[in-house]
């Protein structure tokens, strides 16, 4: 797409970023020399048209091109759809204000989308929930029973589950500490009781005993395996199947799963704030020594005057590149996030190691912002998906605690209490 203008474009922006390791200053900045020339260059360059969609009406919706260009109004088609034209390297902020993101849970989500001429024109934003009917149900054996993305749980025996489902036909995939079983196509079209009962000393297959090991792990590294399961009616959370250390894992047979059926392991290793994990597709009897990536090279965020920024230093191959930052909010009030999502095409043209989250945006309210003087939870998330199935993740999380100045780097299963759900950029799969 546009390839001819990849040369002006990389002259561009080493010409007006300066030294890729230095942050990038304020547009309040830049020299008016440089700023005309930017205008010049940017005359010379075709228009591309950036198309933004979005599920209900965002409550702003603006770009810039570059790292320092004037922060512009999208032009609006309709109320869910926009167009932006731009030159080159790109910023989208699209603000979706009380964001349904689960059944009951709203949160005031502002994206920052970077991207390039040669990444795809097209971007969508403020996704929400399809009407959820609730499935219930009755199992015999503590453990999870999962439809769709969602599921339920219970370490007790003989124990009610229910669950938000979309109208479709979905497989019902229930585990235990030693079996799995998986009932097909199950149509839903409203609240739906399950019958009979799930017992898996019934209908389930035994799992299989299976010890995994990560040969690169480190001394100081917490490892474990994941053992998930996909069926055609499962998108983005697999079911799970074992969770716990890698010498005890269990994994299902060949005799329990289909043909559309994939079962996955990652392996993963936690140490303070950083993560690591390989998931790839995973058989019995396939090799079960994962190597896992490397760790992200140091990360460190800075505040200022209310706005946050990131510096990293060095990157694995990547294929997603996403921050989230995840603020506080007390009931009935709708806790602020952020997310940024830049595209690997964006980062090899400027070349940048900081980005700030910038939202001294005209039309950005007040009560979007993040309070960093609260509780909130920081992450980078790095993904490189190189084959089907295949997902390798570093990333680094810290939790935040205002009221406890040397507790304020905490380990990653720290931030999992935090009142924000962990959110991925487009793209971002399960690590």
């Amino acid at each position: 797409m546009r390839s001819s203008s990849v040369p002006c474009l990389l002259l561009l922006c080493h010409a007006l970023l300066g030294c890729a390791d230095d942050a990038a200053p304020d547009e309040s900045t830049v020299a008016p020399s440089v700023q005309d020339a930017e205008d010049a260059i940017d005359a010379r360059v075709k228009p591309a048209t950036i198309h933004i969609t979005s599920e209900f009406p965002p409550a702003l919706v603006v770009f810039r091109e570059g790292l320092r260009g004037r922060w512009r109004p999208a032009r609006q088609i309709t109320a869910t759809t926009f167009e932006a034209k731009v030159r080159g390297p790109y910023v989208v902020t699209v603000v979706c204000a009380e964001h349904p993101i689960f059944v009951d849970f709203n949160e005031t989500l502002t994206w920052q989308v970077a991207r390039t001429l040669d990444d795809s024109h097209d971007l969508s934003f403020c996704d929400v929930l399809p009407t959820q009917h609730a499935v219930s149900g009755h199992m015999v054996q503590p453990g999870f029973v999962q439809m769709g993305d969602t599921n339920d749980r219970s370490t007790v025996p003989d124990w009610d589950f229910n669950i938000p489902v979309p109208t479709g036909a979905f497989d019902l995939i229930a585990t235990s500490a030693d079996a799995i079983g998986v009932r097909r196509g199950i149509p839903v079209d409203g609240d739906l009781a399950v019958t009979p009962a799930v017992d898996l000393a019934q209908e389930g297959t035994g799992l299989v005993d299976v010890a995994f090991s990560a040969p690169n792990a480190t001394p100081d590294e917490t490892t474990q395996v994941s053992v998930g399961l996909f069926t055609q009616t499962s998108t983005f959370i697999p079911a799970r199947v074992f969770l716990g250390p890698l010498d005890a894992a269990k994994a299902a047979p060949a005799a329990a799963l289909i043909a559309t059926d994939s079962q996955s392991a990652s392996v993963r290793a936690t140490t303070g704030t950083a993560f690591r994990a390989l998931r790839q597709p995973f058989h019995i009897g396939d090799n079960t020594a994962f190597t896992l990536p490397p760790p992200l090279g140091p990360v460190t965020w800075k505040v200022v005057n209310g706005e946050i920024s990131m510096h990293w230093t060095t990157l694995p191959p990547f294929t997603a590149f996403g921050e989230f930052i995840g603020g506080s909010a007390l009931f009935p009030l709708t806790p602020p996030s952020y997310l940024v999502d830049l595209s690997p095409r964006f980062l090899a043209a400027t070349r940048i190691h900081d980005f700030k989250i910038d939202t001294d945006i005209p039309g950005f309210q007040s009560q979007w912002l993040i309070d960093f003087t609260d509780f909130y939870n920081r992450d980078l998330t790095v993904q490189n998906v190189p084959n089907p199935g295949v997902v390798i993740t570093s990333e680094t999380t810290e939790f935040i605690d205002p009221t406890q100045p040397q507790l304020a780097q905490q380990s990653r299963a720290s931030a999992a209490t935090t009142t924000a759900p962990v959110r991925r950029p487009s793209g971002a799969a399960q690590p």
